[in-house]
C-alpha cells in the first residue's frame, strides 16, 4: 500500500519536473509564442533549385536594398547577409520554422526581445522590422567569430557562444559559401 501510495504522488510531481525542465516547454512560456508552420509552409530549400525560379528573383530583387541597408549598418558583410537571407527563407518574408522561427531571417522572438526588441510576434513578419533584429544578431555573431564565416554561421545558427561545429551548422556554412562563391 506505501509503494502505490508513493507512486501516486510522485509519478506527477517527477512528470511536472520533466515539463519545467524539457527545453521544448520553454517555447510555451512565452506570451506569445507562435504557433510553427506546417513542414509544407517552411520556405527553406536547396541552393541548386533558386537559379531558376523567377518568383524567388522577384523576391530577392524586392529585398536586395533592405538587405545591403541593414548589413552596413550592422557591420555584416553583404554577401553573407545575402546568403543567410537565402538560407533561411529563400527571400520569403512569410516564412515560419518548426522552432518558432520568423521572417526573412528566421529570427526567434524570444532571440529579438534578448536584443532589445519591444514588439510582438507578428510584427517580425514585417521585412524591415525582421532585417533590423536578424542583422543585428547576426552582426553579433560575426563579431564573435572574429569575421570568420563559418564561425559567423555557427553562432547565428547555434547560438552566440556555439564553440563546436556540429553537422547542421556545417551544412548551412557550405551552402553559405556556395553562395557567396556563385554571387
Amino acid at each position: 500500500m506505501q509503494k502505490s501510495k508513493r507512486f501516486l504522488v510522485g509519478a506527477p510531481l517527477l512528470a511536472l519536473v520533466f515539463l519545467i525542465t524539457n527545453p521544448a516547454f520553454a517555447s510555451f512560456q512565452s506570451d506569445d509564442w507562435v504557433r510553427p508552420a506546417p513542414r509544407n509552409q517552411v520556405a527553406k530549400v536547396d541552393v541548386g533549385q533558386l537559379k531558376g525560379s523567377k518568383r524567388v528573383a522577384a523576391r530577392r530583387a524586392a529585398y536586395q536594398k533592405m538587405i545591403k541597408s541593414a548589413a552596413k549598418k550592422h557591420g555584416v558583410p553583404i554577401k553573407v547577409a545575402q546568403a543567410v537571407v537565402q538560407v533561411e527563407s529563400n527571400f520569403n518574408p512569410k516564412a515560419r520554422g518548426g522552432a518558432g522561427e520568423i521572417g526573412l531571417m528566421q529570427i526567434k522572438p524570444a532571440t529579438a526581445r534578448g536584443l532589445g526588441f519591444r514588439g510582438n510576434s507578428r510584427s517580425l513578419y514585417d521585412p524591415q522590422t525582421n532585417l533590423e533584429w536578424g542583422m543585428k544578431y547576426l552582426a553579433g555573431a560575426h563579431k564573435l567569430a572574429n569575421g570568420d564565416v563559418c564561425g559567423t554561421i555557427l553562432r547565428y545558427n547555434a547560438g552566440h557562444y556555439a564553440r563546436r561545429m556540429n553537422p547542421i551548422s556545417a551544412r548551412y556554412c557550405r551552402k553559405v559559401q556556395r553562395i557567396i562563391a556563385s554571387s
